[in-house]
This record gives structure tokens, C-alpha cells and sequence, in this order.
């Protein structure tokens, strides 16, 4: 079965300030992606784009959210009320264990085709701002190899 293409929301930010955090874009919004003919643009049952999907929806999701998965989603956004700067790489860690367990859940109970199934997340970078926001920069791997990466800030 086919899953939605979600696309990041580029912000119109100044190229200096793109240059400074090292990123191509910066966005805080996603949206859904609409063909020439009008319809809602999904991800094939075996691309990588939906390993990463996923993982970024259960990472951005509130754990807890979703009645019927009270296990689903994480606890990334209370880092936001404030974190032990002596543990946080350690928090961090812990956050991306439970999402990867949850994502080879889903893997295996849906069936996903090998080139969309989760092998491991990995914590690359964080970047502890003078303002106390965390920059997570996350490499997603699939079971067929293919790495692909991305940066969250909280």
C-alpha cells in the first residue's frame, strides 16, 4: 500500500543564515505533494522516502497521541521544557532506541518491503545552542542499505 509524500515547507530564510547551521533549507511545516493532474502524491510500498517518513512522523508525534497506539509517537518534544545538559546525549539515545523499536514494529506487522524497512537510526551530531536549542542531526539507514539523513531542532 502506498503512503503519502510529506514535503518540508521551506522557510524563506537569508542564504547567511542557511550557511551558519550548515543546511540547504530550514522548515517547521510539512505539507502533502499534488500532481499536475491534481492528485495527492503517495510513496511507492518500497522507497526509502517512506523509512524516513516514518521515523520522522513518530519522532514529531507526542507520545501518546494517537488513542488507539498509546505507545506510539516520542518524548523528543518535553527536551523542550528543559533537559540535563550532563545526560542529554544519553536522553537522546533512549528516544531514538524506542522510535527505531517502533518502526521495525511496524515493518514487520506491515509487511514493508526491505527497501523501505528500518535498520537502524543513528544520532550523527547535537548542537547545544547559546539559546539551549538542540540540533539532532539523524542518519536513517534501511535494511537495503540506502543512508539517508536530516537535522531536527528543538
Amino acid at each position: 500500500m502506498s503512503d503519502l509524500a510529506i514535503f518540508p515547507t521551506p522557510l524563506q530564510t537569508e542564504p547567511s543564515v542557511l550557511e551558519d547551521i550548515r543546511a540547504v533549507y530550514r522548515a517547521t511545516e510539512v505539507s502533502l505533494g499534488i500532481s499536475k493532474f491534481g492528485e495527492i502524491l503517495t510513496e511507492p510500498p518500497s522507497s526509502s522516502n517512506r523509512c524516513i517518513q516514518q521515523v520522522m512522523r513518530i519522532l514529531l508525534s507526542d507520545k501518546g497521541s494517537v488513542p488507539s497506539e498509546p505507545r506510539y509517537g516520542s518524548t523528543l518534544g518535553r527536551l523542550r521544557e528543559g533537559y540535563d545538559p550532563g545526560t542529554i546525549v544519553e536522553d537522546v539515545i533512549l528516544i531514538l532506541l524506542d522510535i527505531e523499536n517502533q518502526c521495525k514494529s511496524k515493518d514487520l506487522l506491515g509487511n514493508t518491503p526491505l527497501g523501505a524497512q528500518l535498520k537502524s537510526i543513528e544520532l550523527l551530531d547535537l548542537d547545544v545552542s547559546t539559546t539551549n536549542e538542540l540540533k539532532l542531526s539523524l542518519g536513517v539507514t534501511t535494511v537495503s542499505g540506502i543512508a539517508k539523513s536530516f537535522d531536527v531542532i528543538v
